[in-house]
């Protein structure tokens, strides 16, 4: 028998799905613009994060950078980001840039 999430669960619940939706939506436009998808799993193959990249002119342009909201805190999105740093290294970009909007 699988445990139903309580009441209290919900607000969690709800920012994951989000979170899901926004993830998806934004994996469809990078794709689309021809960028590169790196995730982060764990040992049973769950989604921890992800990052997107795309080499413009002599530096990788970040375009996402995401971890599970249930998962924050935990070192995830550092991890993502050596990741990037180490690419742009290998590939022999001067820099990485992230864009914020806000």
């Amino acid at each position: 028998m699988t445990a139903q999430p309580s009441p209290t669960d919900q607000p969690h619940l709800a920012r994951r799905q989000n979170w899901t939706n926004q993830l998806t939506d934004g994996l469809r436009r990078d794709i689309a613009a021809g960028r590169r998808f790196y995730v982060l799993e764990d040992e049973e193959d769950d989604i921890l994060g992800c990052v997107c990249l795309r080499r413009v002119s002599d530096y990788l342009e970040l375009s996402l950078l995401a971890v599970d909201p249930l998962l924050q805190n935990r070192g995830h999105g550092s991890a993502l980001l050596e990741h990037a740093l180490r690419l742009a290294a290998e590939e022999g970009a001067n820099s990485v840039r992230a864009f914020v909007f806000a």
